[in-house]
């Protein structure tokens, strides 16, 4: 259960990204989110062994959290972003307090531990996908883990550790029954 999410309706969706970021964007997004909605790019997605023997690689070399090389993962950094965007929009303390913690993780260098990603974002002021990977940390690293900022705003949040799990799991299968997966990867009777 996640305290912020009561009330918010979740529809994820595929989406050739294209038609929904710039050019130069869409070859590096994996998913888009606004207002309710993830969109996933068929261009990850569509391939999905493929994507997360990626997702694995930029794992193990730091630039994503600690057991964020899944499916999964990718769709709870999106749900990070609707959790915090809409904090932030409504001028939530919560917000400040977690955009207090990520300055002093950004100069300690505590978040680059978490993501390298994450850091890299933040020090450029930008705390948007600092928040999507500690969210995504807090659900997919296994507690003994994770780095005491991810802690802390898990804290913050309310949040039961791994509550969505079984969810996330039931979308990953959509995922695969609904996209042109090579019949190799696929699960259930689907294109």
């Amino acid at each position: 259960n996640i305290p912020y999410m009561n009330g918010l309706p979740l529809k994820v969706t595929n989406l050739d990204v294209n038609s929904f970021y710039r050019k130069s964007d869409s070859k590096t997004a994996f998913a888009a989110h606004d207002q309710g909605h993830i969109y996933l790019n068929d261009a990850y997605f569509k391939n999905p062994m493929k994507f997360e023997k990626e997702l694995q690689a930029e794992e193990k070399s730091g630039f994503h959290p600690k057991g964020c090389s899944t499916l999964e993962s990718i769709i709870s950094h999106e749900v990070g972003h609707l959790i915090f965007d809409d904090m932030a929009m409504r001028g939530s303390e919560d917000w400040d307090t977690i955009s207090d913690l990520i300055s002093v993780a950004v100069k300690s260098g505590e978040l680059g531990k978490v993501s390298k990603y994450a850091l890299h974002e933040a020090e450029s002021g930008d705390y948007h996908e600092a928040t999507a990977e500690i969210f995504s940390s807090i659900m997919h690293t296994p507690k003994e883990l994770q780095q005491p900022i991810v802690k802390k705003v898990t804290e913050i949040l309310k949040i039961g550790h791994k509550s969505n799990e079984a969810y996330l799991a039931d979308v990953v299968e959509s995922i695969k029954l609904n996209y042109n997966c090579p019949d190799s990867e696929k699960v259930g009777e689907g294109p």
